[in-house]
């Protein structure tokens, strides 16, 4: 069985029964075809047709268990619009990942991991659906929560060089720091109150003791972008803590071993082929559509998508300039999971109904009738004494 053949067939188990044909069909096509870059080119397309499929599957179950009012679902879609462009930039980019892996070389195991990281992100995903996870006082618990984790990673977490910035669970290594940090960023931009201002003081204080440069770095351009977008005490405070924690990174010896496909990517995708140039590239320049997209929205929620922006091209200008993997194209799962976990964090889109409402009536408004008495008319509903 070959490697394509292998990775179709795991990822078409989250296809419902109704398309499991359509899955053994793609699995035998996949292990047809001869060459390697074609082949994962095909998983690529296979791949974003099973989780869409698989999603869709999944949401209309749980949106609609009986007979569903056709009008209420059409409210409900807009809701996630941006959200769904985004996610689908991080499948995107993901699966350019695994183009560039493929032809650096990359053992099968490492386009596993990073396949299977994305879906489990996009399963993450799925409770939030209707939900906006940046809402109190949920934001400030996983904000407190992120700090406590990040201060244990490092005081407890796996160490290499005298850096301690992993977690290990059931013989699965992960980077905490790039999974929480992002949506942490991103939701202080939304919500700057004690509990996630907190948070995010916590999590400087790790990142300095850890050390990690390039996750610094990320907190200084995030909260900066953010500040710059809309200042005030608490986005003041968080800077200058980023900062200071990020000088103390910048003195204290960084020096990580470098691991194979996960550090120096652009440099190994010059030696090896123009597809795996054009692979790296291509994908870190669609992580930054979202938010480029997202500044024209309004300023309102601009500061969370300058946030968002800022963070994830700070880490790939670190990956650039550094050894430091490059998010979503790199071998590693745990920038996967935490740039699909940030894009929660930005705001939703409105509903147009919603929006229309607001332009009709957005407060009620007061009249006096003929007889001398007083109106209230409430967006077109008539008038009562």
């Amino acid at each position: 069985m070959t490697v394509a053949e292998r990775i179709i067939r795991a990822i078409c188990r989250l296809l419902p029964s109704g398309l499991r044909d359509w899955g053994e069909a793609m699995a035998q096509e996949a292990a047809s075809i001869e060459r390697t870059g074609a082949a994962m080119a095909f998983v690529i397309s296979c791949g974003v047709w099973v989780v869409r499929e698989a999603l869709g599957h999944a949401v209309r179950s749980a949106l609609t268990p009986g007979v569903a009012n056709p009008e209420d679902l059409a409210t409900r879609r807009p809701l996630w619009g941006f959200r769904e462009a985004a996610l689908t930039c991080a499948v995107a980019a993901t699966g350019l990942g695994l183009v560039f892996l493929a032809e650096a070389g990359a053992p099968a195991p490492y386009l596993i991991l990073n396949l299977t990281a994305l879906i489990a992100g996009l399963i993450i995903v799925l409770p939030f659906r209707q939900r906006d996870p940046v809402t109190t006082p949920f934001a400030g618990v996983v904000a407190i929560t992120t700090g406590l984790i990040l201060l244990l990673t490092a005081v407890f977490g796996d160490e290499a060089a005298d850096a301690r910035r992993w977690l290990s669970l059931g013989g699965l290594v992960f980077q905490p720091g790039l999974i929480g940090l992002p949506f942490l960023l991103v939701a202080f931009a939304r919500s700057r109150d004690l509990m996630t201002t907190s948070g995010l003081l916590l999590g400087a204080i790790a990142v300095a003791l850890q050390p990690d440069r390039a996750m610094a770095g990320a907190m200084v351009a995030g909260i900066a972008a953010a500040a710059l977008m809309k200042s005030d005490r608490m986005a003041l405070l968080a800077l200058s803590v980023a900062l200071a924690c990020f000088i103390v990174t910048a003195v204290r010896p960084d020096a990580a071993p470098a691991t194979s496909f996960v550090n120096g990517v652009f440099h190994l995708a010059q030696s090896t082929s123009l597809i795996a140039v054009l692979a790296v590239w291509s994908g870190v320049t669609i992580l930054l559509l979202p938010p480029v997209l997202g500044l024209g929205r309004g300023r309102e929620t601009a500061s969370a998508h300058a946030a968002f922006g800022a963070t994830w091209l700070a880490l790939i200008a670190a990956a650039l300039f550094g050894d430091y993997p490059v998010p979503m194209i790199a071998y590693g799962g745990s920038a996967i999971v935490g740039y699909i976990w940030s894009i929660l964090a930005l705001p939703a889109q409105v509903s147009p109904a919603r929006q229309r409402a607001s332009a009709i009536d957005p407060h009620p408004s007061q009249t006096i009738d003929p007889d001398g008495r007083c109106c209230v008319f409430l967006s077109g509903r008539g008038c009562r004494p």
